[in-house]
Parts: structure tokens; sequence; C-alpha cells
């Protein structure tokens, strides 16, 4: 079917980047099961096209976080990373794609997690982060944070050298500089997140 649409275009599989995107996830098994019965076939033949990439994203919607009162450290499954791994398994040329540290629905109202937070990426598990403002309602609280990420597990053996958010990660937990904001502390997570899955998928290529 696919192939017959992109006939009257003129334009040859080989020619065409392929992008499936199976949304936001709950299940990596499900979804791989669903992927493989559907189009499992058109993947089989993966060679006959110029890319294959298949994108998922399983980071919650902000309506099914509770605020925590004090500071927290959550553990989020990344079944993207998961589902990608069932995916390399049976087709080693498919790409890997995700959302990031965002969630991949339409958010019509995204608070942003507005008080001292990071995504942080660690394998297939996201560490949220969450430090809430004092009465004063400063940022300063996500030099703590900061300093609580780089002495734990978490922190990434090549530690600030990892990314440039790691790098500035590690400034914040030195208490140099400003503590930023909102969209400051999602750019930190996402440049983590990407050294993280370019890890991931090297790490997967050696193996």
């Amino acid at each position: 079917m696919l192939v017959e649409q992109l006939r009257p275009l003129g334009e040859p599989t080989q020619r065409t980047d392929l992008v499936l995107d199976c949304g936001y996830i709950t299940s990596a098994a499900t979804t791989f099961d669903c992927v493989a019965n559907s189009v499992g076939s058109l993947l089989d033949d993966v060679d006959r096209w110029q890319s294959v990439t298949i994108a998922a994203g399983s980071f919650p919607p902000p309506e099914d976080f509770v605020v925590p009162s004090k500071s927290q450290v959550t553990c989020i499954p990344r079944r993207e990373a998961d589902l990608w791994r069932r995916i390399a398994n049976r087709w080693e040329a498919v790409n890997y794609g995700d959302y990031g540290v965002d969630h991949p629905g339409l958010l019509l109202d995204d608070p942003g997690w507005p008080e001292p937070n990071l995504r942080y990426a660690v394998e297939r598990r996201w560490f949220l982060y969450y430090w809430p403002v004092g009465k004063d309602r400063k940022h300063t609280p996500f030099f703590d944070l900061c300093q609580e990420l780089v002495e734990s597990p978490d922190w990434p053996l090549e530690g600030a050298t990892f990314s440039w958010g790691d790098e500035q990660i590690a400034r914040a937990a030195r208490s140099d500089g400003g503590a930023g904001g909102a969209n400051e502390w999602k750019a930190y997570s996402l440049s983590h997140h990407l050294a993280a899955v370019v890890d991931m998928l090297r790490k997967g290529a050696r193996s």
C-alpha cells in the first residue's frame, strides 16, 4: 500500500526515508508486537528504503505527576529504549528515534515543571530530579539538586565532559553562576539525553 502511494509521485523507495511514529507508548512489548504484526513484512525488506526509523516516546504527560512537597528523585522507565532494543535485535538496519525529554502527545498547557528539576536519562530510565523552591520563590535549590546529581550513581563516568548539559549541571553544583529557569533546565536535560542516546546506540552497535 505504501509503495503504491509513492508511485504516482515518481519517488523510488531507494530515495525515500521512512519514519514510523509509534507516539506515546506504555509497553515496549505490546508496541513491538503491533509493529511486527502490522509492518513486519515492510521491515523485513528494509534495504529497499533509503532509511527506516522507528520513533516513540514514553515520558508521561504533566497531569500524571503529583508535585512533591519536598525534594525527590523519581525513576521513570524509558520504554522507547526497550522498544528499540527489541526492534534492533530483529531488524538491525532500523534507526532509532524518540521525543527527547518531552511527552510525545499534544500538550495544550505544559507547565514545564517551573520549579527546579532535571529529566536525566540513564540507560533505559529517566531520573526526574525535583527540588521545590522555598518561600522566597528563588531558584537557588537548583544548585542543591545539581550537587545531589553529581554525587549520585546517575552521574556519568565521563563527568562534566559527557555533554554540554552535564557541563552546566557541574557548574551549578559548584554554585557557579545563575540557577537559570525552566528553559535552561530542559536544555541541560535534553543535551544530556542526546549524548546518552548516542552512547546507547554505540554500545548497541558494539554488542
